[in-house]
Protein backbone atom coordinates (compact mmCIF):
# COMPACT_ATOMS: atom_id res chain seq x y z
CA UNK A 1 0.00 0.00 0.00
CA UNK A 2 1.38 3.63 -0.71
CA UNK A 3 4.01 4.92 1.62
CA UNK A 4 3.22 2.20 4.07
CA UNK A 5 5.81 -0.35 6.00
CA UNK A 6 6.66 -3.38 4.00
CA UNK A 7 8.68 -5.30 6.04
CA UNK A 8 8.33 -8.82 6.46
CA UNK A 9 4.98 -9.32 8.04
CA UNK A 10 4.66 -7.23 11.00
CA UNK A 11 1.85 -8.30 13.18
CA UNK A 12 -1.85 -5.92 12.73
CA UNK A 13 -1.17 -3.41 14.96
CA UNK A 14 -4.85 -3.13 15.74
CA UNK A 15 -5.00 -7.00 16.76
CA UNK A 16 -4.36 -6.05 20.76
CA UNK A 17 -7.40 -3.73 21.11
CA UNK A 18 -9.62 -4.61 22.98
CA UNK A 19 -13.68 -3.63 21.78
CA UNK A 20 -15.27 -1.59 24.21
CA UNK A 21 -18.43 -2.97 25.57
CA UNK A 22 -21.16 -0.89 24.07
CA UNK A 23 -23.74 -3.23 25.94
CA UNK A 24 -24.95 -6.81 26.24
CA UNK A 25 -24.52 -8.98 22.87
CA UNK A 26 -28.41 -10.76 22.19
CA UNK A 27 -28.65 -14.36 23.12
CA UNK A 28 -29.39 -15.16 19.63
CA UNK A 29 -25.24 -14.05 18.73
CA UNK A 30 -23.22 -11.16 17.75
CA UNK A 31 -25.03 -8.12 16.51
CA UNK A 32 -24.61 -7.16 12.97
CA UNK A 33 -21.79 -4.93 12.37
CA UNK A 34 -20.73 -1.50 10.56
CA UNK A 35 -18.63 -2.85 7.72
CA UNK A 36 -15.15 -1.64 8.34
CA UNK A 37 -13.53 -0.27 4.84
CA UNK A 38 -10.39 1.45 4.18
CA UNK A 39 -9.63 3.95 1.97
CA UNK A 40 -6.87 6.12 0.50
CA UNK A 41 -6.48 10.10 1.16
CA UNK A 42 -8.11 11.26 -1.95
CA UNK A 43 -11.15 8.99 -1.90
CA UNK A 44 -11.60 10.19 1.60
CA UNK A 45 -11.52 13.60 0.58
CA UNK A 46 -14.08 13.26 -2.40
CA UNK A 47 -16.38 11.14 -0.24
CA UNK A 48 -18.63 13.48 0.85
CA UNK A 49 -18.87 15.47 -2.54
CA UNK A 50 -20.47 12.03 -3.68
CA UNK A 51 -22.70 11.62 -1.15
CA UNK A 52 -24.07 15.13 -1.27
CA UNK A 53 -24.29 15.42 -5.32
CA UNK A 54 -24.67 11.73 -6.21
CA UNK A 55 -26.43 10.65 -3.05
CA UNK A 56 -28.38 14.18 -2.27
CA UNK A 57 -27.64 13.72 1.21
CA UNK A 58 -26.81 16.94 2.66
CA UNK A 59 -23.83 17.71 4.43
CA UNK A 60 -25.25 19.06 7.26
CA UNK A 61 -26.74 15.28 8.19
CA UNK A 62 -23.29 13.81 8.03
CA UNK A 63 -21.92 16.34 9.97
CA UNK A 64 -25.17 15.60 12.43
CA UNK A 65 -24.28 11.87 12.74
CA UNK A 66 -20.43 12.83 13.16
CA UNK A 67 -21.65 15.14 15.90
CA UNK A 68 -23.79 12.89 17.54
CA UNK A 69 -20.96 9.56 17.08
CA UNK A 70 -18.10 11.93 18.81
CA UNK A 71 -20.48 12.65 21.44
CA UNK A 72 -20.61 8.88 22.28
CA UNK A 73 -17.04 8.21 22.56
CA UNK A 74 -16.86 11.90 24.34
CA UNK A 75 -19.10 10.36 27.10
CA UNK A 76 -17.61 7.19 27.21
CA UNK A 77 -14.02 8.61 27.84
CA UNK A 78 -15.16 11.26 30.66
CA UNK A 79 -16.85 8.11 32.38
CA UNK A 80 -13.60 6.12 31.88
CA UNK A 81 -10.73 8.68 33.02
CA UNK A 82 -13.13 10.66 35.77
CA UNK A 83 -13.02 13.85 33.65
CA UNK A 84 -14.66 16.70 34.36
CA UNK A 85 -15.07 19.01 31.64
CA UNK A 86 -14.30 19.10 27.89
CA UNK A 87 -12.36 21.74 25.59
CA UNK A 88 -12.37 21.42 22.17
CA UNK A 89 -10.26 22.59 19.69
CA UNK A 90 -12.06 24.06 16.04
CA UNK A 91 -9.89 24.46 13.23
CA UNK A 92 -10.78 26.20 9.86
CA UNK A 93 -13.35 23.30 8.35
CA UNK A 94 -15.62 21.10 8.27
CA UNK A 95 -14.15 18.80 11.33
CA UNK A 96 -14.61 22.12 12.88
CA UNK A 97 -18.52 22.00 12.38
CA UNK A 98 -17.94 17.96 13.43
CA UNK A 99 -17.02 19.82 17.09
CA UNK A 100 -19.57 22.40 16.81
CA UNK A 101 -22.28 19.89 16.64
CA UNK A 102 -20.05 17.28 19.40
CA UNK A 103 -20.18 21.02 21.74
CA UNK A 104 -23.86 21.09 20.99
CA UNK A 105 -24.73 16.98 22.42
CA UNK A 106 -22.29 17.82 25.37
CA UNK A 107 -23.83 20.56 26.64
CA UNK A 108 -27.26 18.98 25.92
CA UNK A 109 -25.93 16.30 28.78
CA UNK A 110 -25.39 19.11 31.11
CA UNK A 111 -21.41 18.63 30.37
CA UNK A 112 -18.96 22.02 30.96
CA UNK A 113 -17.66 22.30 27.17
CA UNK A 114 -15.36 25.08 25.89
CA UNK A 115 -14.39 25.91 22.32
CA UNK A 116 -11.27 27.25 21.25
CA UNK A 117 -11.11 28.34 17.60
CA UNK A 118 -8.53 29.07 15.69
CA UNK A 119 -10.22 31.52 12.93
CA UNK A 120 -12.49 34.52 14.14
CA UNK A 121 -16.76 33.79 14.37
CA UNK A 122 -17.17 35.35 10.80
CA UNK A 123 -14.97 33.29 8.87
CA UNK A 124 -16.66 30.07 9.41
CA UNK A 125 -19.02 29.21 5.72
CA UNK A 126 -21.16 26.87 4.81
CA UNK A 127 -22.55 23.85 7.53
CA UNK A 128 -19.67 24.56 9.83
CA UNK A 129 -21.47 28.09 10.00
CA UNK A 130 -24.36 27.06 10.63
CA UNK A 131 -23.58 24.90 13.53
CA UNK A 132 -21.38 27.97 14.95
CA UNK A 133 -24.08 30.07 14.96
CA UNK A 134 -26.16 27.28 16.98
CA UNK A 135 -23.58 26.89 19.05
CA UNK A 136 -23.61 30.96 19.97
CA UNK A 137 -27.48 30.43 20.30
CA UNK A 138 -26.88 28.29 23.12
CA UNK A 139 -24.49 30.46 25.06
CA UNK A 140 -21.65 27.60 25.13
CA UNK A 141 -18.13 29.20 25.70
CA UNK A 142 -16.51 29.99 22.47
CA UNK A 143 -13.41 31.93 21.64
CA UNK A 144 -10.47 32.82 19.81
CA UNK A 145 -7.75 30.34 20.66
CA UNK A 146 -5.06 31.79 22.90
CA UNK A 147 -2.54 29.81 24.80
CA UNK A 148 -3.52 31.79 28.30
CA UNK A 149 -6.91 31.00 27.48
CA UNK A 150 -6.40 27.28 27.43
CA UNK A 151 -7.21 25.79 31.22
CA UNK A 152 -4.87 24.28 33.43
CA UNK A 153 -5.28 19.76 32.12
CA UNK A 154 -6.14 17.94 35.00
CA UNK A 155 -9.63 16.58 34.44
CA UNK A 156 -10.11 17.80 30.64
CA UNK A 157 -11.15 15.53 27.93
CA UNK A 158 -9.22 17.67 24.92
CA UNK A 159 -10.97 17.42 21.32
CA UNK A 160 -8.82 18.03 18.41
CA UNK A 161 -11.31 18.73 15.49
CA UNK A 162 -8.39 21.52 14.29
CA UNK A 163 -7.74 19.63 10.39
CA UNK A 164 -8.90 16.18 8.77
CA UNK A 165 -7.75 14.46 6.18
CA UNK A 166 -8.07 17.54 3.90
CA UNK A 167 -4.68 19.20 5.06
CA UNK A 168 -1.88 19.58 2.35
CA UNK A 169 0.46 21.00 4.44
CA UNK A 170 2.51 20.98 7.35
CA UNK A 171 0.44 22.87 10.01
CA UNK A 172 2.19 26.32 10.86
CA UNK A 173 1.57 29.51 13.00
CA UNK A 174 -1.69 29.86 15.14
CA UNK A 175 -2.92 25.28 14.61
CA UNK A 176 1.10 24.44 15.46
CA UNK A 177 1.07 26.01 18.34
CA UNK A 178 -2.98 24.51 18.86
CA UNK A 179 -1.36 21.20 18.32
CA UNK A 180 1.17 22.04 20.70
CA UNK A 181 -0.87 23.03 23.17
CA UNK A 182 -3.26 20.03 23.20
CA UNK A 183 -0.15 18.00 23.05
CA UNK A 184 1.35 19.85 26.13
CA UNK A 185 -1.89 19.11 28.17
CA UNK A 186 -2.10 15.63 27.75
CA UNK A 187 1.76 15.31 29.27
CA UNK A 188 0.11 16.93 32.05
CA UNK A 189 -2.88 14.92 32.37
CA UNK A 190 -5.27 15.74 30.16
CA UNK A 191 -7.06 12.53 27.84
CA UNK A 192 -7.29 13.55 23.74
CA UNK A 193 -9.93 13.07 21.19
CA UNK A 194 -8.95 13.53 17.46
CA UNK A 195 -11.97 13.62 15.36
CA UNK A 196 -11.08 11.61 11.75
CA UNK A 197 -7.55 11.53 12.30
CA UNK A 198 -5.27 13.28 14.54
CA UNK A 199 -4.25 16.86 13.30
CA UNK A 200 -0.99 16.68 11.18
CA UNK A 201 -1.16 13.28 10.80
CA UNK A 202 -0.53 12.53 6.97
CA UNK A 203 -3.61 10.28 6.51
CA UNK A 204 -1.95 8.23 2.84
CA UNK A 205 1.82 8.04 4.55
CA UNK A 206 1.04 7.41 8.09
CA UNK A 207 3.43 10.41 9.11
CA UNK A 208 3.44 13.39 10.94
CA UNK A 209 3.45 16.41 9.15
CA UNK A 210 5.85 18.13 11.00
CA UNK A 211 3.26 19.07 14.50
CA UNK A 212 0.66 16.28 15.20
CA UNK A 213 -1.67 16.12 17.69
CA UNK A 214 -1.03 12.83 20.15
CA UNK A 215 -4.42 10.80 20.53
CA UNK A 216 -5.62 8.74 23.25
CA UNK A 217 -8.47 7.81 21.16
CA UNK A 218 -9.24 8.88 17.45
CA UNK A 219 -12.49 8.54 15.91
CA UNK A 220 -12.32 8.26 12.34
CA UNK A 221 -15.50 8.42 10.28
CA UNK A 222 -16.68 6.48 7.44
CA UNK A 223 -13.74 4.38 6.86
CA UNK A 224 -10.29 3.61 8.02
CA UNK A 225 -7.48 5.73 6.54
CA UNK A 226 -4.56 4.04 4.47
CA UNK A 227 -2.18 5.64 6.74
CA UNK A 228 -3.52 4.13 10.12
CA UNK A 229 -1.96 0.72 9.30
CA UNK A 230 1.72 1.98 9.43
CA UNK A 231 2.98 0.59 12.59
CA UNK A 232 4.69 3.98 13.40
CA UNK A 233 1.06 5.80 12.91
CA UNK A 234 -0.17 3.85 16.21
CA UNK A 235 1.70 5.81 18.53
CA UNK A 236 -0.16 9.27 17.14
CA UNK A 237 -3.73 7.09 16.90
CA UNK A 238 -4.29 5.71 20.29
CA UNK A 239 -7.14 4.01 20.59
CA UNK A 240 -8.91 3.80 17.24
CA UNK A 241 -12.66 3.51 16.56
CA UNK A 242 -14.50 3.59 12.90
CA UNK A 243 -18.15 5.27 13.40
CA UNK A 244 -20.67 4.83 11.04
CA UNK A 245 -21.83 8.44 10.05
CA UNK A 246 -24.43 7.40 7.16
CA UNK A 247 -21.90 7.14 4.27
CA UNK A 248 -24.09 4.65 1.94
CA UNK A 249 -22.69 1.07 1.29
CA UNK A 250 -22.41 1.78 -2.03
CA UNK A 251 -20.41 4.87 -2.03
CA UNK A 252 -17.71 2.31 0.61
CA UNK A 253 -17.54 -0.05 -1.56
CA UNK A 254 -16.38 2.26 -4.66
CA UNK A 255 -14.04 4.01 -2.89
CA UNK A 256 -12.93 1.73 -0.13
CA UNK A 257 -11.29 -2.06 0.19
CA UNK A 258 -13.18 -3.76 2.83
CA UNK A 259 -11.05 -4.98 5.81
CA UNK A 260 -11.58 -7.70 8.44
CA UNK A 261 -10.12 -6.42 11.48
CA UNK A 262 -9.57 -8.93 14.68
CA UNK A 263 -11.92 -7.71 16.71
CA UNK A 264 -15.97 -7.45 16.77
CA UNK A 265 -17.84 -3.99 16.26
CA UNK A 266 -16.26 -1.44 15.27
CA UNK A 267 -13.51 -0.79 17.58
CA UNK A 268 -10.13 -1.31 16.87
Amino acid sequence: MNGQDHHTSPPNPFAAREPINRGSEPSTGPAPSYPIYEMDAESCRVLDAICINEFKIPGIVLMENAGAALCRNAIEMLNEFHASRVEIFCGPGNNAGDGFVLARHLHNHQIDVRIHLLIAVDQYTNDARTNMKIVLKMGIACKPFETALVSSAPGALIVDAIFGTGLSRPPSGTSSEMIEAINTMRQQGAKVLAVDVPSGFDAQSGQPMSACVIADRTVTLAALKSGFTALRAQPMLGHLVVEDIGVPLEVLERLGTRVHPPSTGNTL
